[in-house]
Protein backbone atom coordinates (compact mmCIF):
# COMPACT_ATOMS: atom_id res chain seq x y z
CA UNK A 1 0.00 0.00 0.00
CA UNK A 2 2.60 2.33 0.68
CA UNK A 3 4.49 2.26 -2.53
CA UNK A 4 0.80 2.88 -4.09
CA UNK A 5 0.65 5.89 -1.70
CA UNK A 6 3.97 7.22 -3.07
CA UNK A 7 3.40 6.87 -6.33
CA UNK A 8 -0.04 8.51 -6.34
CA UNK A 9 1.12 11.84 -4.13
CA UNK A 10 3.92 12.46 -6.27
CA UNK A 11 1.15 12.76 -9.37
CA UNK A 12 -1.55 14.53 -7.21
CA UNK A 13 1.23 17.26 -6.44
CA UNK A 14 2.63 17.58 -9.32
CA UNK A 15 -0.83 18.22 -10.77
CA UNK A 16 -1.36 20.32 -7.59
CA UNK A 17 1.95 22.38 -8.28
CA UNK A 18 1.20 22.69 -12.05
CA UNK A 19 -2.32 24.99 -11.14
CA UNK A 20 -1.12 26.18 -7.85
CA UNK A 21 1.84 28.47 -9.03
CA UNK A 22 -0.16 30.68 -11.51
CA UNK A 23 -2.82 30.85 -9.07
CA UNK A 24 -0.43 32.20 -6.58
CA UNK A 25 0.92 34.42 -8.90
CA UNK A 26 -2.34 36.20 -10.17
CA UNK A 27 -3.44 36.80 -6.60
CA UNK A 28 0.48 38.21 -5.90
CA UNK A 29 1.40 36.15 -3.07
CA UNK A 30 5.22 36.70 -3.74
CA UNK A 31 8.01 36.59 -1.24
CA UNK A 32 9.60 39.43 0.45
CA UNK A 33 13.05 39.11 0.58
CA UNK A 34 14.87 40.37 3.77
CA UNK A 35 17.22 43.17 2.46
CA UNK A 36 20.13 42.13 5.28
CA UNK A 37 20.02 39.11 3.35
CA UNK A 38 22.67 38.04 0.57
CA UNK A 39 22.38 40.27 -2.51
CA UNK A 40 22.04 37.33 -4.67
CA UNK A 41 18.06 36.81 -3.14
CA UNK A 42 16.65 39.95 -4.31
CA UNK A 43 16.28 38.85 -7.94
CA UNK A 44 14.05 35.97 -6.02
CA UNK A 45 11.45 39.41 -4.76
CA UNK A 46 8.09 38.32 -5.47
CA UNK A 47 8.26 34.39 -6.32
CA UNK A 48 5.33 32.91 -5.04
CA UNK A 49 5.45 31.58 -1.70
CA UNK A 50 3.02 29.95 0.64
CA UNK A 51 3.48 26.61 -1.60
CA UNK A 52 3.78 24.56 1.50
CA UNK A 53 0.01 24.07 0.46
CA UNK A 54 0.54 21.93 -1.64
CA UNK A 55 1.87 19.57 1.24
CA UNK A 56 -1.66 19.88 2.92
CA UNK A 57 -3.74 19.05 -0.41
CA UNK A 58 -1.47 16.40 -1.66
CA UNK A 59 -1.08 14.74 1.52
CA UNK A 60 -4.82 14.28 2.69
CA UNK A 61 -6.14 13.94 -0.80
CA UNK A 62 -3.82 10.87 -1.25
CA UNK A 63 -4.53 9.19 2.37
CA UNK A 64 -8.71 9.52 1.61
CA UNK A 65 -7.96 7.77 -2.16
CA UNK A 66 -6.32 5.11 -0.75
CA UNK A 67 -8.56 4.60 2.49
CA UNK A 68 -6.38 5.30 5.03
CA UNK A 69 -8.37 5.49 7.88
CA UNK A 70 -6.53 5.30 10.92
CA UNK A 71 -5.61 6.76 14.41
CA UNK A 72 -1.97 7.44 13.84
CA UNK A 73 -2.28 8.00 10.83
CA UNK A 74 -4.62 10.96 10.71
CA UNK A 75 -2.29 12.12 14.62
CA UNK A 76 1.10 12.07 12.23
CA UNK A 77 -0.82 14.20 9.71
CA UNK A 78 -3.24 16.25 12.66
CA UNK A 79 0.10 17.47 13.73
CA UNK A 80 1.51 18.46 10.73
CA UNK A 81 -1.61 20.27 9.97
CA UNK A 82 -1.28 22.15 13.60
CA UNK A 83 2.28 23.61 12.92
CA UNK A 84 1.30 24.17 9.10
CA UNK A 85 -1.71 26.01 10.11
CA UNK A 86 0.68 28.40 12.12
CA UNK A 87 2.52 28.88 9.66
CA UNK A 88 -0.05 29.70 6.53
CA UNK A 89 -1.13 32.53 9.41
CA UNK A 90 2.15 33.64 8.91
CA UNK A 91 2.90 33.69 5.53
CA UNK A 92 -0.53 35.27 4.88
CA UNK A 93 0.03 38.10 7.40
CA UNK A 94 3.52 38.68 5.48
CA UNK A 95 1.12 38.77 2.06
CA UNK A 96 -0.98 41.34 3.10
CA UNK A 97 1.19 43.24 4.80
CA UNK A 98 3.24 42.79 1.73
CA UNK A 99 6.65 42.64 4.36
CA UNK A 100 8.47 39.81 5.50
CA UNK A 101 7.45 39.87 9.09
CA UNK A 102 4.50 38.14 9.94
CA UNK A 103 3.07 36.65 13.40
CA UNK A 104 4.71 38.66 16.24
CA UNK A 105 7.59 36.38 17.70
CA UNK A 106 5.24 36.30 20.93
CA UNK A 107 2.20 35.14 19.15
CA UNK A 108 4.18 32.58 17.17
CA UNK A 109 5.40 31.20 20.23
CA UNK A 110 2.45 30.85 21.95
CA UNK A 111 0.58 29.34 19.05
CA UNK A 112 3.05 27.00 19.06
CA UNK A 113 3.29 26.18 22.41
CA UNK A 114 -0.43 25.43 22.24
CA UNK A 115 -0.51 23.08 19.61
CA UNK A 116 2.36 21.10 21.14
CA UNK A 117 0.02 20.80 23.90
CA UNK A 118 -2.46 19.85 22.30
CA UNK A 119 -0.20 17.19 19.88
CA UNK A 120 1.24 15.56 23.31
CA UNK A 121 -2.64 15.13 24.58
CA UNK A 122 -3.33 13.93 21.62
CA UNK A 123 -0.56 10.67 22.00
CA UNK A 124 -1.74 10.36 25.25
CA UNK A 125 -5.09 9.67 24.45
CA UNK A 126 -3.65 7.06 21.61
CA UNK A 127 -1.57 5.20 24.40
CA UNK A 128 1.63 6.15 23.28
CA UNK A 129 3.02 6.01 26.50
CA UNK A 130 4.18 9.96 26.82
CA UNK A 131 5.99 8.89 30.08
CA UNK A 132 9.29 8.15 29.72
CA UNK A 133 12.46 8.54 26.64
CA UNK A 134 14.19 5.77 24.98
CA UNK A 135 17.68 6.75 25.53
CA UNK A 136 19.90 5.72 22.07
CA UNK A 137 23.33 4.52 22.28
CA UNK A 138 22.79 3.10 26.28
CA UNK A 139 19.37 1.59 24.77
CA UNK A 140 17.27 2.16 28.33
CA UNK A 141 14.12 3.51 29.15
CA UNK A 142 14.45 7.05 31.05
CA UNK A 143 10.93 6.92 32.79
CA UNK A 144 10.05 10.53 33.71
CA UNK A 145 6.40 11.00 34.21
CA UNK A 146 4.99 14.23 34.22
CA UNK A 147 8.13 15.37 33.16
CA UNK A 148 7.45 13.98 29.75
CA UNK A 149 5.76 17.24 29.22
CA UNK A 150 7.82 20.00 29.22
CA UNK A 151 11.05 17.89 27.80
CA UNK A 152 8.76 17.45 24.48
CA UNK A 153 7.24 20.95 24.12
CA UNK A 154 10.81 22.09 23.91
CA UNK A 155 11.51 19.15 21.40
CA UNK A 156 8.84 20.12 19.29
CA UNK A 157 9.58 23.64 19.18
CA UNK A 158 13.21 23.33 18.80
CA UNK A 159 12.47 20.53 15.64
CA UNK A 160 10.22 22.85 14.37
CA UNK A 161 11.41 26.03 14.50
CA UNK A 162 14.42 24.33 12.95
CA UNK A 163 13.46 22.98 10.13
CA UNK A 164 11.97 26.69 9.09
CA UNK A 165 15.15 28.02 9.60
CA UNK A 166 16.30 25.68 7.04
CA UNK A 167 14.26 26.63 4.46
CA UNK A 168 16.42 29.61 3.39
CA UNK A 169 17.77 28.14 0.18
CA UNK A 170 16.07 26.69 -3.65
CA UNK A 171 15.65 22.96 -2.81
CA UNK A 172 17.31 23.43 0.66
CA UNK A 173 14.71 21.94 3.05
CA UNK A 174 12.82 19.73 0.68
CA UNK A 175 15.99 17.53 -0.37
CA UNK A 176 17.07 17.41 3.26
CA UNK A 177 13.80 16.54 4.31
CA UNK A 178 13.38 13.74 1.67
CA UNK A 179 16.43 12.48 3.02
CA UNK A 180 14.73 12.68 6.79
CA UNK A 181 12.04 10.98 5.92
CA UNK A 182 13.46 8.03 4.08
CA UNK A 183 15.52 7.73 7.33
CA UNK A 184 12.16 7.79 9.37
CA UNK A 185 10.64 5.35 6.46
CA UNK A 186 13.26 2.63 7.56
CA UNK A 187 13.03 3.10 11.34
CA UNK A 188 8.86 2.52 10.85
CA UNK A 189 9.78 -0.53 8.83
CA UNK A 190 12.17 -1.67 11.80
CA UNK A 191 9.23 -0.31 14.47
CA UNK A 192 7.02 -2.20 12.52
CA UNK A 193 4.38 0.33 12.00
CA UNK A 194 2.44 -0.01 8.97
CA UNK A 195 0.14 3.13 8.62
CA UNK A 196 2.86 5.31 9.67
CA UNK A 197 4.48 3.56 6.81
CA UNK A 198 1.95 5.04 4.44
CA UNK A 199 2.04 8.12 5.39
CA UNK A 200 5.84 8.83 5.18
CA UNK A 201 5.45 7.50 1.69
CA UNK A 202 2.52 9.69 0.71
CA UNK A 203 5.00 12.63 2.37
CA UNK A 204 8.03 11.73 0.17
CA UNK A 205 6.25 11.57 -3.19
CA UNK A 206 4.81 15.01 -1.52
CA UNK A 207 8.22 16.49 -1.16
CA UNK A 208 9.95 15.07 -4.71
CA UNK A 209 6.60 16.90 -6.63
CA UNK A 210 7.33 20.21 -4.53
CA UNK A 211 11.01 19.46 -5.33
CA UNK A 212 10.22 20.00 -8.92
CA UNK A 213 9.11 23.02 -8.89
CA UNK A 214 11.18 24.10 -5.79
CA UNK A 215 14.58 23.27 -7.14
CA UNK A 216 17.26 26.14 -8.30
CA UNK A 217 15.72 28.49 -9.55
CA UNK A 218 12.97 27.96 -7.87
CA UNK A 219 9.54 28.69 -9.49
CA UNK A 220 7.71 29.02 -5.83
CA UNK A 221 8.35 28.98 -1.87
CA UNK A 222 7.20 26.42 0.81
CA UNK A 223 6.93 29.55 3.01
CA UNK A 224 6.60 28.72 6.74
CA UNK A 225 3.49 26.79 5.64
CA UNK A 226 5.44 24.20 4.08
CA UNK A 227 8.85 24.56 6.94
CA UNK A 228 6.11 23.96 9.97
CA UNK A 229 3.82 21.29 8.07
CA UNK A 230 7.35 19.04 7.64
CA UNK A 231 8.31 19.90 11.39
CA UNK A 232 5.18 18.72 12.73
CA UNK A 233 5.15 15.61 10.96
CA UNK A 234 8.97 14.79 11.64
CA UNK A 235 8.25 15.30 15.54
CA UNK A 236 4.92 13.20 15.42
CA UNK A 237 6.85 10.46 13.89
CA UNK A 238 9.52 10.25 16.54
CA UNK A 239 6.43 10.61 18.96
CA UNK A 240 5.28 7.39 17.47
CA UNK A 241 8.21 5.74 17.33
CA UNK A 242 9.65 6.56 20.39
CA UNK A 243 13.31 7.78 18.96
CA UNK A 244 12.47 11.89 20.00
CA UNK A 245 15.95 11.93 21.10
CA UNK A 246 17.19 10.35 18.16
CA UNK A 247 16.15 13.77 16.54
CA UNK A 248 19.19 15.52 16.85
CA UNK A 249 21.02 12.93 14.91
CA UNK A 250 18.04 11.90 12.02
CA UNK A 251 17.81 15.98 12.06
CA UNK A 252 20.84 16.69 12.68
CA UNK A 253 21.26 19.76 9.36
CA UNK A 254 18.05 21.18 11.15
CA UNK A 255 20.26 21.53 14.37
CA UNK A 256 23.41 22.69 12.64
CA UNK A 257 21.24 25.60 11.44
CA UNK A 258 19.43 26.51 14.72
CA UNK A 259 22.63 26.24 16.29
CA UNK A 260 24.31 28.05 14.29
CA UNK A 261 21.69 31.28 14.24
CA UNK A 262 21.23 31.19 18.20
CA UNK A 263 25.54 31.59 18.20
CA UNK A 264 25.34 33.78 15.99
CA UNK A 265 22.99 36.44 18.23
CA UNK A 266 24.10 35.44 21.41
CA UNK A 267 28.13 35.96 20.44
CA UNK A 268 26.65 39.28 18.70
CA UNK A 269 25.25 40.49 21.63
CA UNK A 270 28.15 40.33 23.07
CA UNK A 271 31.20 41.03 21.59
CA UNK A 272 29.77 43.04 18.39
CA UNK A 273 31.67 40.30 16.58
CA UNK A 274 30.08 37.61 13.74
CA UNK A 275 31.05 33.75 14.34
CA UNK A 276 29.85 33.37 10.84
CA UNK A 277 29.42 35.65 7.50
CA UNK A 278 25.71 35.00 8.12
CA UNK A 279 23.63 32.96 9.94
CA UNK A 280 21.54 30.58 9.16
CA UNK A 281 24.49 28.18 8.44
CA UNK A 282 23.64 28.00 4.80
CA UNK A 283 24.27 31.94 4.10
CA UNK A 284 27.73 31.26 5.60
CA UNK A 285 28.79 28.64 3.02
CA UNK A 286 26.87 30.78 0.02
CA UNK A 287 28.51 34.00 1.28
CA UNK A 288 31.78 31.89 1.18
CA UNK A 289 31.50 31.64 -2.76
CA UNK A 290 29.72 28.23 -3.14
CA UNK A 291 26.27 27.74 -5.23
CA UNK A 292 23.00 26.93 -3.96
CA UNK A 293 23.41 23.96 -5.29
CA UNK A 294 26.63 23.03 -3.78
CA UNK A 295 25.38 24.06 -0.34
CA UNK A 296 22.17 21.96 -1.00
CA UNK A 297 24.60 19.28 -1.61
CA UNK A 298 26.43 19.43 0.80
CA UNK A 299 23.98 20.12 3.45
CA UNK A 300 22.40 16.70 2.03
CA UNK A 301 25.36 14.42 2.51
CA UNK A 302 25.71 15.78 5.82
CA UNK A 303 22.07 14.66 6.30
CA UNK A 304 22.29 11.24 4.80
CA UNK A 305 25.57 10.55 6.63
CA UNK A 306 23.83 11.46 10.31
CA UNK A 307 20.00 10.34 9.63
CA UNK A 308 21.88 6.80 8.64
CA UNK A 309 24.17 6.45 11.88
CA UNK A 310 20.38 7.35 14.19
CA UNK A 311 18.72 4.32 11.86
CA UNK A 312 21.73 2.12 12.73
CA UNK A 313 21.71 3.25 16.95
CA UNK A 314 18.06 2.23 16.10
CA UNK A 315 18.46 -0.94 14.79
CA UNK A 316 21.05 -2.23 17.21
CA UNK A 317 18.95 -1.19 19.50
CA UNK A 318 16.42 -4.04 18.33
CA UNK A 319 19.22 -6.76 18.09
Amino acid sequence: MWAIGFIISLVIGLVVGRFMIPILHNLKFGQSIREEGPKSHQKKQGTPTMGGILFMITVVVTLLVTGQFYSITWFVVGSAFLFGGIGLLDDAIKIVMHHNEGLTPWQKIGLQLLAAVIIIFWASRLDMNISDFWVPLFNIVLPLGILYWPIMVFIILGTTNSANLTDGLDGLLTTVSIIIFLAFFAVVKLYNEPHSLVVIAVMLGACLAFLYYNRNPARVFMGDTGSFFIGGMVVALSMVTKTELLLPLICFTYMIESCSDIIQVLVYKKTKRRVFRMAPLHHHFELGGRTENQVVLLFSIITLVTSALGVLLFWTALL
